[in-house]
């Protein structure tokens, strides 16, 4: 059996066991001493954690009746008490459709939120901004 002790450039020693041709591929392979060639050194893989994946902020935010009210209230339209079915009025004017039953848990999402307040007034909700 052959053997070879092989240190690398980092700094590891290597031991390596074999018949004759085994080892000399080997070392042919891990140092290019035996044809007195050095390989071309390929990039290296990025790390897992180091790839780049693409951050929330550049992809374009989804349009759905949460994006609506919050545009009315950049708007100021909550600078009065509106109720649930001016929102929806108000929305329908810009051309966003939906039912009065969508709305309600959007707003209350939002209330939660304090993005927008809620007062109760002769037995309905109107909301409000902050």
């Amino acid at each position: 059996m052959a053997k070879a002790n092989l240190k690398l450039t980092d700094g590891t020693t290597v031991t390596i066991e074999g018949t004759p041709e085994e080892v000399a591929a080997l070392l042919q392979r891990f140092s290019g001493a035996v044809s007195g060639q050095r390989r071309p050194s390929r990039p290296r893989r990025a790390a897992s954690s180091e790839r780049k994946v693409k951050s929330a902020v550049a992809r374009p935010k989804p349009n759905g009746p949460v994006d609506y009210i919050r545009q009315l209230v950049e708007d100021d339209f909550f600078g009065t008490r509106q109720g649930l079915g001016d929102v929806r009025a108000a929305l329908e004017a810009r051309g966003h459709i939906y039912p009065v039953t969508s709305l309600s848990p959007v707003l209350v999402r939002l209330v939660r939120k304090r993005e927008l307040r809620r007062i109760k007034e002769d037995n309905q909700w109107k909301y409000v901004k902050p």
